[in-house]
């Protein structure tokens, strides 16, 4: 506004030094072009600069509520996944294990957040925002933020559950069984307690007890699949799975 002021305060002076001047109006209207146009990108700039900040801020308020869920008081440091979060005082920075390079550093104040750098690139920005959700609706913490030790107990608690409902199905069948599915898996279970499942897109054996010795290498979407078939594999719905001699699709497969 004050650069608006200045030349509109330049343009009557020059009007009044060349009052002989047929052209001065054509010249007005094209610094008045100039000016409109100044504005409008120094709007456009700070709005996108809001944007920006807004979103640093957001994520730096998740990111100091995590570190305080997460860790006892006193504690000065939390890592989960790629991230590490680190707090000296007020300080916060977080980082990345992979790079070793700060992604941010906020400090907290009476007023709330405060960044002081910033540097989220977009999958640091997506990130944040699920983590911004999963707190803004009280939900399990993405596992970008679930500390490593918990993410594992987890995925083994998951491979255990299939396990045990694929060795029930074997026992409820009073011998071992062995699905071999048209499209993804092929699979076996022995009312001894022993389980093997391999994929068929060539990555080889996925789940292997034996022995009572358990190894793993499915992925969240192998137990996704699997967690899926679960209730047709309760005790109450083979009958109903096997009626007639066919085995039901979703069990096939």
């Amino acid at each position: 506004m004050q650069q608006e002021r200045r030349l509109y305060k330049e343009l009557i002076e020059q009007r009044l030094q060349q009052p002989k001047n047929t052209s001065w109006w054509q010249q007005a209207l094209n610094n008045v072009s100039t000016v409109v146009q100044s504005v409008t990108s120094a709007i456009k700039m700070e709005m996108r600069e809001w944007l920006e900040n807004s979103v640093q801020h957001k994520g730096a308020a998740s990111l100091k509520a995590l570190f305080h869920l997460q860790t006892q008081p006193g504690t000065g440091e939390y890592t989960a996944g790629d991230y590490r979060i680190s707090r000296q005082g007020s300080l916060y920075e977080v980082s990345s294990e992979t790079t070793g390079k700060q992604i941010m550093q906020f400090r907290s104040t009476p007023l709330g957040v405060k960044v002081e750098q910033g540097n989220l690139d977009s999958i640091h920005v997506q990130d944040i925002n699920n983590l911004h959700h999963s707190l803004k609706r009280n939900e399990p913490l993405p596992t970008t933020f679930t500390p490593i030790g918990k993410q594992e107990a987890e995925y083994f608690s998951r491979v255990e559950r299939v396990t045990n409902a694929l060795v029930q199905y074997s026992i409820a069948q009073n011998k071992e069984v062995e699905i071999d599915g048209v499209f993804s898996y092929k699979w076996r279970a022995s009312p001894q307690g022993n389980v093997h499942v391999e994929a068929k897109d060539g990555r080889g054996v996925l789940l292997e007890k034996d022995g009572g010795k358990l190894k793993s290498n499915m992925s969240q979407k192998d137990l996704a699949y699997f967690e899926q078939i679960l209730p047709k594999l309760q005790p109450k719905q083979i009958e109903s799975s096997f009626a007639g001699g066919r085995r039901q699709e979703g069990i096939n497969d």
